[in-house]
């Protein structure tokens, strides 16, 4: 027996268990610290804020006793050694062994919140404090702003001025500080005097002066000085390193400050334009003049050369960026020259005048005095400098390709009718311009990635995209710096934009027949091209090394062609390529318009085109039974599947759900039959779920009782009976997949016109033997029904097309590789316009809320329950175990073990539902089961029909037992109750006079095909994976005969899985949809972090 809140009370005031508890809430860094000793347990409590873990407890756990207690406290013996520290070590124990619940619940909860003074202690953080770190700081400011001043016996003066006096130092600038009231002083210690100033402390200058630091005693120039004086000293004491002069003696480094780079660039502008001093002469002021200085230069014309001179500055000091020159009582910022100008600038410093002869002059003039007219400003006496100046070459460049996917450049200087190599070994000519020359060279050599030494060649080399982009991007920017000339070899790595082809199409013989010219390339090049072409780049590359280039358009084009290319081509005789029909809409759909693409067509062809683009107008007649059954959009889906019929297509009718898709195709059946034709040509075979088949009898005799119907059921002997007696006989046959499958043996040697599979979903794994079976039935028609073309992945979509049109897109292999692959994990744009426009023209989808107007609103809510008490915690507990067993877990292992893990997820999802699910004797809460008899009773009270739907049958048998209790009628469908049953229950249910009011349906066994429209709520008791196959369910009431407002309630368990799986049906929304309006699909494969998500991670 453990020790508890009876055994606290017991041995402690209730006074103390209330503080001891409050402590703990007061500091959440505590922990209990558990030890055994001597054969008991020894607790002890750590906490930043308090002493308490001087205290340490005892335990019999056994035996539930208080054995022993310490604590340094000086109530402890007082209080018989049961202090509030001891209370707190002992409180958090029995906190961590039953919970908050079992204080709250006590006598001590209402003495902690008086002593508190809150509503709930226990609310996380209302009662933590202040961390003691900050109090200290809180204490410390408090206790400054509430000294009492020191007595001071300054004279504070009512103004002050502040100077500053500079000198040169290696690389920098020398400053130094002078304050004072008429008459300045020099601070002899910056440091002495910025330490006092930033602690408020008196500083004295001379005899007579001393002050209180205050920076309103300076003008605004002064409080400039002390400010940048101030930001060098805190940054000093901040790095540990020192400003002071290097150079100067020891008592100046005291009293000066030495500044460098961008600090000078900044001195310069805010302190010195309004004035300083120079240390060797402190009486005469200088300023800062923001204007640049131009050295001034004098080029002289003599007899036999010239003399060149300059006027004479100083540079005070330099910046990264600029040189500052002393000139008079004036400071200029000059910009810094490149080397060789400052080199002649320093040259005309130091001599008066420096002579150049008449032989040099040119070369002077051009490479030399030329380069100095940014830096300084010339003047020419007795000569005009345009004389002296080359004229500017002409760069030609000739490239070359030595070798494949390398090309060469050597680059010319012409100058007249001579030429000089740019990179040739002479160097110096005084009839070449090489500041023009190194100018350009510059520029051109930046296309390029090597250089031959030996031959003086610029080189660039790569693979063959780096080839391509050097010839489509670089050599037209060459040509903007010379002449290309290009070799014979190089002539070849040309770039032919904009390729134009002619295309002719025709229909002979039940076949599509293609085929293609250009004038621009020959039938060989034009084979090479499609049959190489690669969609991820943007060029395709010739043989003979040329490229051509595509735009996007074109890019569409070339998919198209090299399509069919790839899949039809002869290799023998290429003039013709034939193909399967089904391929004609999707080359109209690329190839039709494109301004790259003259598109030639027999009349066959636009014949075709024409129907299937224009299938409303089709002149098909409709049965005159059904003239005024099917609404509009169910007349152009009659159209749509005549025409489809007539030019041996197959296709998928993907109506949402509740439009009357079995309506649409028993009216094509009809159609079928009342043109005369029995046996071969009219046999029809229906595919459906189980659940379904008897309702497509019950379809056919209601709508049309012409066409004869046989449903293939019984025992396998009745069935074989069926099926050889009725060959001649039934115009429909009506099987499910599962007794397809069984019996597929038996239909080998039938010949059906039609075949028509309804919840074509039921195919979607192309492995499964369902859906081999209805590719094994010989059928010159084929038609699939689903509201759903795709509810996960894209290879659902193709293997329902692999039924309708076996090829139509591709083996599954390269679906996946070409297709399914890119969208899904590439997002690739092309590969999804190239899957719509190939399965565009075979689906036809309309959605409720565009073709029925008049169906009633319907409007979904979530209902979120909150999980509470032995239920929370055995999720929790649940759900922390499978989060440890993932943690675990590499890539390898997680593979091994995804059956396992996908297991425990549909625990954790039962728990949601309730825990009876997986415990039998479970007697605790059961939060969702409550709400939900609740929102039953309440909407029977109102009226009302309820649809509910669950995944879990034991999850529906809880429910009946608790709609019995309430005494609630219902009725309940799932995969154990036989066909008729459930056509029956259905019947009952719709008849308004009918007082059953609730229908609990799993979610497998009845989300699809039942009529239900008598009801107008609908309870999703938990959610699925796929939004669609709720949608689905959803649908059984909201669809064509509902009168009423529909109202969708999903009950959802807080801060669970089941929130986490709502969000994921956000992102795995209908692929179908996706698809057909070209938005993104998300991969549905659970990867380990996925699942963790789930879980809360």
């Amino acid at each position: 027996m453990s020790y508890n809140i009876k055994n606290a009370l017991a041995d402690f005031k209730k006074e103390d268990l209330a503080d001891g508890m409050i402590d703990i809430l007061k500091d959440s860094t505590r922990t209990l610290e558990k030890t055994k000793e001597n054969g008991f347990l020894k607790l002890s409590l750590k906490m930043q804020r308090t002493s308490v873990y001087n205290a340490i407890v005892w335990l019999d756990e056994k035996n539930g006793e208080l054995v022993k207690t310490a604590c340094r406290c000086g109530n402890f013996q007082k209080q018989y050694f049961c202090c509030e520290h001891v209370a707190a070590v002992v409180m958090q124990y029995i906190v961590e062994i039953y919970g908050q619940d079992i204080v709250k619940q006590s006598e001590i909860f209402p003495v902690m919140v008086q002593k508190t003074n809150v509503e709930d202690p226990f609310i996380p953080g209302i009662l933590k404090s202040t961390d003691e770190e900050m109090m200290e700081i809180l204490k410390e400011n408090f206790s400054k702003k509430r000294a009492l001043p020191v007595e001071q016996t300054v004279k504070q003066p009512l103004s002050m001025q502040a100077k500053c006096c500079i000198g040169e130092c290696k690389d920098g600038l020398l400053l130094e500080l002078r304050v004072g009231e008429t008459r300045t002083y020099v601070i002899r210690s910056l440091n002495e005097f910025f330490y006092k100033w930033t602690e408020k402390r008196k500083i004295e200058l001379g005899k007579y002066i001393e002050f209180i630091p205050d920076e309103n005693l300076f003008d605004e120039n002064g409080r400039k000085i002390i400010r940048f004086f101030l930001e060098e000293y805190l940054t000093e004491q901040a790095s540990g390193r020192t400003n002071y002069s290097y150079y100067a003696s020891s008592s100046q480094q005291a009293r000066s400050v030495s500044i460098f780079g961008s600090r000078i660039d900044y001195f310069m502008d805010t302190i010195a334009s309004n004035g300083v001093c120079l240390l060797s002469d402190e009486k005469k002021n200088i300023f800062y003049d923001e204007q640049f200085y131009s050295p001034k230069i004098k080029v002289t014309k003599l007899t036999y050369g010239a003399t060149v001179s300059a006027e004479r500055y100083h540079i005070l000091c330099e910046s990264l960026e600029y040189s500052y020159v002393l000139s008079g009582d004036t400071i200029y910022r000059m910009k810094k020259p490149e080397m060789a100008v400052q080199k002649i600038l320093e040259l005309c410093q130091s001599k008066k005048e420096l002579f150049i002869s008449d032989k040099d002059l040119p070369a002077v003039t051009r490479d030399v005095l030329s380069n100095l007219k940014d830096a300084a400003e010339i003047t020419y006496t007795g000569m005009d400098p345009a004389k002296y100046l080359p004229p500017k070459p002409t760069i030609a460049l000739y490239l070359d390709s030595p070798q494949e996917n390398m090309i060469t450049c050597d680059v010319a200087a012409i100058y007249g009718e001579k030429k000089y190599h740019v990179y040739g070994k002479e160097r110096y000519s005084q009839k070449r311009n090489f500041t023009e020359e190194h100018r350009l060279a510059e520029m051109i050599q930046m296309y390029f990635n090597a250089f031959d030494q030996e031959k003086d060649l610029l080189v660039y080399s790569g693979d063959e995209g780096d080839i391509f982009t050097f010839l489509s991007q670089a050599i037209p920017k060459l040509q903007k710096y010379g002449d290309v000339y290009v070799t014979d070899a190089m002539k070849k790595l040309r770039v032919v934009p904009s390729a134009s082809f002619q295309v002719g199409v025709s229909v002979s013989g039940g076949l599509l027949e293609m085929s293609m010219a250009s004038n621009q390339f020959n039938r060989e090049e034009l084979a090479e091209i499609f049959s190489s072409y690669d969609r991820k780049k943007k060029y395709h590359r010739l043989k003979n090394g040329a490229f051509i280039t595509f735009n996007e358009e074109q890019k569409q084009v070339m998919s198209a062609i090299s399509d069919v290319m790839k899949n039809y081509a002869d290799k023998k005789n290429q003039d013709i390529i034939k193909m399967p029909l089904f391929r004609a809409l999707y080359l109209d759909e690329l190839l039709a318009e494109k301004e790259s693409v003259e598109l030639k067509k027999n009349r066959e062809y636009r014949k075709l085109i024409g129907k299937m683009r224009s299938y409303e107008n089709g002149d098909y007649e409709v049965p005159q039974s059904l003239e005024s059954v099917l609404r509009e959009y169910q007349r152009d889906g009659f159209y749509w599947i005549r025409t489809l019929k007539e030019n041996g297509f197959g296709g998928i009718l993907a109506d949402d759900m509740g439009l009357g898709k079995t309506l649409q195709i028993l009216a094509f059946l009809l159609s079928e039959k009342e043109q005369g034709k029995v046996g071969d040509e009219l046999r029809t075979l229906i595919v459906a779920p189980a659940s379904l088949v008897y309702n497509w009898k019950k379809e056919v005799e209601r709508f049309t009782p012409q066409l004869s119907v046989c449903v293939m059921a019984g025992t396998a002997h009745e069935r074989k009976e069926l099926i050889q007696n009725q060959t001649s006989n039934a115009d429909v046959w009506i099987t499910s997949y599962d007794l397809l499958k069984r019996d597929i043996e038996l239909y080998q040697d039938i010949v059906f016109a039609n075949e028509i599979i309804d919840e074509a979903q039921y195919i979607k794994n192309q492995t499964t033997h369902a859906a081999k079976s209805v590719r094994l039935v010989n059928s010159s028609f084929r038609m699939a029904l689903t509201g759903t073309p795709m509810e996960n992945r894209l290879s659902e979509l193709w293997s329902i097309f692999d039924y309708l049109m076996p090829g139509f897109l591709y083996s599954y292999t390269r679906f996946r590789s070409e297709i399914e692959t890119p969208i899904v994990s590439d997002k690739d744009e092309d590969a999804m316009t190239r899957l719509r426009a190939m399965i565009h023209p075979f689906i036809l989808r309309r959605l409720k809320k565009d073709v029925l107007k008049e169906l009633p609103e319907k409007q979904e809510e979530i209902v979120t329950v909150a999980l509470s008490g032995e239920q929370k915690k055995l999720y929790q507990a649940h759900s922390q175990r499978l989060k440890m067993f993932l943690e675990d877990q590499n890539d390898e292992d997680f593979a091994q073990n995804k059956l396992q893990i996908l297991a425990e997820l549909t625990k954790l999802r039962q728990l949601c539902c309730g825990p009876e699910l997986l415990l039998e004797n479970y007697k605790g809460e059961n939060a969702k089961l409550e709400t939900c008899i609740e929102l039953i009773t309440q909407a029977i009270a109102g009226g009302h029909k309820i649809l509910l739907f669950s995944q879990f049958t034991s999850m529906l048998d809880l429910i009946g037992d608790e709609l019995k209790k309430a005494k609630i009628d219902y009725y309940r469908i799932d995969g154990s109750v036989k066909k008729e049953a459930r056509i029956e229950m259905v019947e009952q249910f719709q008849n308004p006079q009918n007082q059953v009011s609730v229908f609990c349906i799993s979610l497998k066994a009845g989300g699809t095909g039942l009529n239900l429209t008598a009801a107008d709520i609908v309870i999703h008791y938990d959610p699925w994976w796929n939004k669609a196959a709720q949608n689905q369910a959803t649908d059984r009431a909201h669809r064509i005969g509902q009168k009423h407002a529909i109202n969708v309630y999903q009950l959802i368990a807080e801060e669970t899985i089941e929130q986490k799986i709502c969000e994921l049906q956000q992102v795995k929304e209908d692929l179908a949809e996706e698809v057909l309006s070209g938005e993104g699909i998300s991969s549905t494969q659970f990867n380990k972090d996925e699942i963790m998500n789930l879980l809360g991670k």
